[in-house]
């Protein structure tokens, strides 16, 4: 239980002895540490200890090699700082909606509906294309796309709830606190 960091990125723990504590273990008593503090509703130090506890999981998923667990985790820290962040997940909304509208004009985007009309979208056209791709999950903005916009926009549509989910999740851990 005395455990601290050889250093911010060690993926193990010193105690007292020379013996290291395995990060799965650290997962443990940094879990029963945060759970002790939400019961007393000291809410601020519990968020810490949540972190501490999910990096301690990524390490031990580390330790293990590659998993989905440690994909899950990795995209989790990175993408939300565990869903404890407002700004990562809107900054990642942007750069995301920035590639699929990056990804858009590679084929041309037509949005013109004229079957005549060979010209494609301008930037900003294509860029709010790809925007309301993400925000609309059930009814998706009508244009003529390819088998590749497709997928694309298939998988704007359903990386945009899950970052505005995740967003959600980093104001609730602020309002919370």
């Amino acid at each position: 239980i005395r455990g601290r960091p050889l250093s911010p990125n060690s993926r193990t723990h010193q105690s007292r002895g020379d013996e290291p504590v395995p990060a799965h273990e650290m997962a443990t008593i940094y879990r029963q540490l945060r759970t002790n503090l939400e019961t007393r509703r000291n809410r601020p130090e519990a968020s810490r200890f949540y972190r501490s506890e999910m990096n301690a999981r990524l390490a031990a998923a580390r330790s293990r090699g590659w998993s989905v667990e440690r994909v899950v985790l990795w995209l989790s820290r990175t993408i939300s700082m565990y869903g404890q962040s407002v700004l990562r997940p809107m900054v990642t909304f942007l750069v995301v909606s920035l590639l699929g509208a990056f990804a858009f004009s590679i084929n041309g985007l037509d949005l013109d509906p004229d079957p005549n009309g060979s010209t494609s979208a301008s930037r900003m056209a294509t860029w709010t294309f790809a925007v309301q791709s993400m925000l609309s999950f059930f009814r998706p903005p009508v244009a003529d796309l390819s088998t590749a916009d497709l997928w694309v926009q298939i998988g704007l549509r359903f990386a945009g709830p899950a970052l505005i989910a995740l967003a959600v999740l980093g104001v609730r851990d602020k309002v919370a606190r």
